[in-house]
């Protein structure tokens, strides 16, 4: 199986409201809105719904974090009307982090031992490369990443060719200790049109590496492998 080449992280992170816009002690807790400091439990993250990722931008290789602000109630739901967002990459990701937002559940935050509604802060991470698993590295963190021994030939789909369509596509793959790419490691992250991917998925799976190191041992390594087509006249 392919990587699907997605991944989302949100992590609940109380914040204070502005102070201009506390209500007075006077104010019903039922209706108050708390800030981080005068709970004695934040809310938590229960479930999460998947993450729509606009497959354009996935494909184009666009990622980012979104960084929303939102009221959750006292039964842990995320009030639509409060949801604000504070910081934003792309704008395509915006609509797809706020459905995600409003999709996740919470344990409500309390104090003195009653739920109250409290702003929090949700990140909303769109990242076109997936967790790793155990023991593999990423390119920043070895000491040699890997090198390729046995290059394939790169077959130039006939169609874009008469075309004139050009471009780099960058292909996702874990490099093992032997220097073998994982089969169900490697994914397009980036294209310029689809019709390359299969092309480019056929050419990694064929090379051949030196395997990265870490500590003079060789290691896992996930890489970035760009692959260039061009017309040459």
């Amino acid at each position: 199986m392919r990587w699907h080449g997605v991944v989302a992280l949100l992590v609940a992170v109380a914040a204070a409201a502005p102070r201009a816009g506390h209500a007075q002690d006077s104010t019903p807790a039922a209706d108050k809105v708390f800030a981080a400091e005068e709970l004695d439990e934040h809310p938590s993250v229960l479930s999460r719904p998947p993450l729509d990722y606009p497959d354009s931008l996935r494909h184009a290789g666009i990622e980012g974090r979104i960084m929303l602000r939102v009221v959750i109630d006292t039964l842990g739901r995320p009030d639509p009307a409060s949801l604000q967002v504070i910081e934003s990459g792309d704008s395509g990701l915006v609509a797809a982090a706020k459905e995600f937002a409003l999709g996740t559940t919470f344990r409500p935050g309390r104090r003195h031992g009653q739920a109250v509604r409290t702003w929090v802060k949700l990140p909303v991470v769109f990242d076109v490369v997936p967790p790793l698993p155990h023991g593999v590295y990423r390119e920043g963190q070895v000491d040699e990443k890997p090198r390729i021994l046995v290059q394939p030939r790169l077959r130039y789909p006939p169609q874009l060719f008469e075309q004139g369509v050009q471009g780099r596509v960058i292909v996702g793959a874990i490099i093992d200790s032997t220097g073998r790419v994982d089969p169900g490691s490697v994914t397009v992250l980036k294209s310029p049109n689809s019709d390359f991917d299969d092309v480019c998925i056929d050419y990694v799976l064929h090379a051949r590496y030196r395997p990265g190191k870490l500590g003079g041992h060789a290691v896992s390594v996930f890489m970035r492998i760009p692959i260039d087509f061009k017309i040459r006249h």
